[in-house]
């Protein structure tokens, strides 16, 4: 934007242009968001029909809409779903907010919007996502409870559990009606190489000769660190290790796979090794008490956390399903659950789609609106790791 003087004020104070010479600045302003009401009309044409001897109607094609005859567009369903899911604004909130603008818009109608996005989402984004797990060596799992808002009226458990299971490429999300060994399986139990997660009993029937079960280190430094007030010793000492062990893992993050095996062995495992004999000095300790509870925990996984040390492409902690798993958690907050499984489940797809879109340094907007637009005029549909702003974007959006 180029500021100058008037012709009137430059006669007037004997000014004259600089040609090309600009004093450069920037500032930082808020374009407030518009709601857009568009009228299309399409043309009708005739065209003749020599079988039937007469002229057929055909009707120019308008805009791409989510569902025929819908007044709203692909960019305001996504927005709505985005502004939910991405942002955690309940419906409620979305309706006010909106009519501010000037849209007088019903909780019915933005759910319609949301629901119909995942129903295109599922068989094909979503499906990718789940492939993309399934097919990728090591993989990282957990759960979280989900509110059940109805079960007062229809006598069902309070609550569901939201299962994610992550990857460096993909994160998928599903909702089941328990945290069983049931599920477990259901949810994870196509998956081969190595899972990563916390020492809960419902992932420990997972493990076989094609799945082997890795355990997460921080979840036993919580249990020391909640047993510190009362042996403050014994657990600094073991604090003091599983810290030696992150700054080894810090050190090495990102670096070659041999050079993370190489550093694992000559320097993680004198310490783990250490850790296993200090905690089998520590047989005196009373077994209800914290720190016992800590050893016995240890104990029993103890096969799986030495997992990392012998697999460079392991990590030592799950730390990466736990941070994605905060987002539905605070959505979880803020909407505070869903009234059912299937509204639950339409959840999980969009918290899958948007998850992964971060990991891939995409816009998950942008993302989700070249998909339906791509799904609806049937062209290819591209997973988010495959799909980049000077690329792929526009094949689809073209």
């Amino acid at each position: 934007m180029n500021h100058t003087y008037n012709t009137s004020d430059c006669e007037k104070f004997g000014l004259r242009a600089w040609e090309g010479q600009f004093e450069v600045s920037q500032l930082i302003t808020v374009i407030p968001s518009r709601i857009v009401l568009q009228n299309h009309n399409r043309q009708k044409y005739f065209k003749w029909n020599p079988e039937t001897g007469t002229h057929d109607i055909i009707t120019a094609p308008g805009p791409l809409k989510l569902k025929e005859g819908s007044r709203y567009s692909i960019e305001l369903a996504t927005e709505v779903g985005l502004a939910k899911y991405q942002w955690h604004l309940p419906m409620d909130r979305q309706i006010h907010m909106l009519a501010e603008h000037g849209l007088d818009i019903s909780a019915q109608t933005i759910w319609d919007q949301i629901d119909t996005i995942a129903w295109y989402l599922r068989p094909t984004v979503f499906k990718g996502i789940t492939d993309k797990i399934q097919q990728t060596r090591v993989n990282l799992a957990d759960d979280t409870y989900w509110t059940n808002l109805e079960s007062a009226k229809t006598r069902e458990r309070d609550k569901f559990y939201l299962w994610g299971v992550t990857n460096p490429s993909a994160t998928c999300f599903n909702v089941f009606d328990a945290r069983s060994q049931k599920v477990a399986r259901t949810f994870l139990g196509n998956l081969t190489g190595v899972l990563v997660t916390d020492g809960h009993a419902c992932f420990k029937k997972l493990g076989s000769d094609s799945l082997l079960l890795a355990n997460d280190w921080y979840h036993f430094r919580r249990k020391v660190k909640a047993a510190e007030d009362n042996y403050p010793d014994e657990c600094q000492y073991l604090l003091d290790r599983i810290a030696e062990l992150s700054a080894i893992e810090a050190e090495v993050k990102g670096k070659p796979p041999n050079e993370v095996h190489d550093a694992r062995q000559n320097h993680s495992r004198p310490i783990v090794e250490n850790i296993r004999l200090y905690l089998d000095a520590l047989s005196h300790i009373l077994p209800r008490s914290n720190l016992g509870r800590a050893v016995a925990y240890a104990d029993g996984l103890w096969q799986g956390l030495i997992v990392f040390l012998d697999h460079p492409d392991v990590p030592m902690h799950t730390n990466d399903i736990e941070r994605a798993l905060r987002s539905p958690a605070v959505g979880r907050k803020n909407h505070f659950g869903s009234k059912n499984i299937e509204t639950a489940r339409v959840a999980a797809v969009w918290y899958s789609v948007i998850a992964t879109c971060k990991q891939n340094n995409i816009s998950p907007r942008d993302y989700i609106t070249a998909t339906l637009k791509a799904i609806s005029q049937k062209e290819p549909i591209h997973m988010p790791w495959e799909w980049h702003p000077s690329g792929l974007l526009n094949d689809v959006l073209n």
